[in-house]
């Protein structure tokens, strides 16, 4: 807990690192390819969020990544004149020949104007420049777009992250408890998103390399099985890419589910860490923070999941998508039904006893699972004719929907933390189960635009309903979980019996307890401090 006000102090004490840090971060953002591995966003809002806590200046900032932006490009476009068309058949490029394709295309299709739109768009932002050298675009015109894109550019990440931060502020007047909480939900956000973004964009084109690979050793290889296996992921395949990268993904799904089973049945690490990040959450409960995760949990309720669902597979049987509706319907009506059913075996306890029934257990988390579930599949809907950078944003929002629903179940002590994560993997799985059976899926055939306005609507319109009319219950639900006062014990108990009663052992995140208290202290921190310097 003290991390994040130590750090806060360093960078106010030392303004030039941090100035440092966004040009060379603005700098490597714009570089040919190294920039789509640069986290920009986050290091920029993260920058213009310590300017809004008022722990750093604006302009300095500004200016920073204003001028790393522009020298990053500036680089990218002289490689690109420099080795003309051979800037293809240069590593790492000669391995991203789509990417390079794609960065033509929008180059051609937009023009001057790809300079300034692309450095906004993600998977073209770090390949135009280099692409406008390679074409000979003018050198004038190029460096007008730039400095001016570059300045719009810090502005957009530093503008967002300073009013965050202003909001941080007012919420520290308010509650200290409170402007770290949303610290902690807007850094797990932006996390979740980002990852979602670079398994998008990353994950496929590594694949696709995997695809090669695995094809080639499963045709060189005598049975009837594996030759199978090589036709169907070889590359001249219309959908091999698709099928190899949802079949490792519920691989990796189903093993991340049996293995949080194992380690909760047979106890041990995962128990002391599951109470090590439920006591941390629970030392930041306060009241407006409460109010919050109440709203967010809500989200994932049972009632707005269903209307949703209802929603999305009334829309695709009025589309006559029979296929997809179907097997849409059996895979969430088997999350639904695989949740009762494994709290049931495992007989897992909450940590605080808001339900009965099966609801009275706590493995695996119904509204991690249920949500991870539907929304991915929404998510894998609306995405299908998008190209690669649109299927990013989509899964992006839907993680980071998901993720804080998720959160919001252990802050209000409704689940362990192993819970919610069990129930993501297994949501996972289900949303790879649909991906796979829906590999030849007609994008048209369902009109995923109108799909995506017609379930916001929906969603929204079930969530204020349930909000209006429940709000209060849900409140009351959860109000007992506050955080109790520390336990006071007098000084003569503490001498005569009660220091035994202490914990011997520190519990680590990791859930080890090799670190023994070996002093315990009653007294002010002050005259200890004191004893010991002497």
């Amino acid at each position: 807990m003290n991390l994040i006000p130590s750090l806060l102090n360093y960078l106010e004490l030392h303004p030039f690192m941090a100035i440092t840090i966004v040009f060379a971060i603005a700098m490597a953002e714009a570089l040919i390819v190294i920039g789509l591995f640069v986290p920009s966003t986050a290091v920029l809002v993260g920058a213009g969020t310590l300017v809004g806590l008022g722990k750093l200046s604006f302009w300095p900032l500004f200016l920073a990544g204003a001028l790393g932006a522009i020298i990053g490009d500036a680089v990218s476009y002289w490689a690109g004149r420099h080795y003309g068309r051979h800037l293809k058949d240069l590593w790492p490029l000669k391995h991203y020949p789509d990417l390079m394709l794609r960065g033509e295309q929008f180059f051609a299709a937009h023009g001057m104007k790809s300079i300034f739109v692309g450095r906004f768009i993600p998977a073209v932002k770090a390949i135009v420049p280099g692409i406008a050298g390679m074409l000979h675009m003018d050198h004038l015109r190029f460096s007008v777009i730039n400095f001016i894109s570059a300045f719009a550019w810090s502005a957009a990440h530093l503008i967002p992250g300073l009013l965050i931060g202003q909001g941080l502020a007012a919420a520290n007047q308010i509650s200290a408890r409170l402007a770290v909480l949303l610290l902690i939900v807007l850094v797990l956000v932006a996390l979740v998103a980002y990852v979602a973004r670079l398994v998008i964009l990353w994950g496929v084109p590594l694949f696709s390399r995997l695809q090669a690979i695995t094809a080639n050793w499963a045709a060189s290889h005598e049975g009837a099985f594996l030759q199978r296996i090589g036709r169907v992921l070889h590359p001249d395949h219309p959908h091999a890419l698709t099928l190899l990268f949802w079949s490792a993904t519920l691989i990796a799904a189903i093993t991340w589910f049996a293995g949080l089973t194992e380690d909760v049945v047979e106890g041990g690490a995962i128990l002391a860490l599951d109470h090590s990040v439920a006591n941390l959450l629970q030392s930041v409960r306060n009241a407006p923070g409460d109010a919050l995760m109440i709203a967010i949990t809500m989200l994932g309720d049972g009632v707005v999941l269903t209307v949703l669902a209802i929603g999305m597979v009334g829309w695709l049987l009025w589309r006559r998508a029979w296929y997809v509706a179907s097997t849409v319907s059996l895979v969430l009506l088997a999350a639904a039904g695989f949740v009762p059913l494994a709290k049931m075996l495992l007989h897992r306890a909450r940590p605080m006893p808001f339900y009965s029934g099966a609801d009275a257990y706590s493995f695996p988390s119904g509204h991690a699972t249920l949500a991870a579930t539907l929304f991915g599949i929404l998510a894998l809907l609306i995405s299908v004719n998008m190209p690669r950078w649109g299927r990013a944003a989509v899964c992006s929002v839907a993680a980071a929907v998901v993720a804080m629903i998720a959160f919001s179940r252990v802050y209000l002590h409704a689940h362990w933390p192993s819970d919610v994560v069990a129930g993501l993997a297994f949501g996972l799985a289900m949303i790879a189960v649909v991906a796979l059976a829906l590999v030849r899926m007609d994008g048209a055939q369902i009109a995923p635009r109108r799909l995506a306005v017609f379930a916001l609507v929906l969603l929204l319109a079930g969530y204020a309903v349930h909000l209006v009319r429940d709000y209060d219950i849900q409140q009351s639900t959860f109000a007992v979980t506050r955080v109790q006062a520390p336990h006071k014990l007098a000084g003569e108990d503490w001498l005569r019996t009660g220091w035994q009663q202490m914990p011997a052992y520190r519990t680590e995140f990791s859930g080890d307890q090799d670190d023994p208290f070996i002093l315990q202290w009653s007294g002010p921190v002050e005259h200890l401090q004191t004893r010991l310097e002497q």
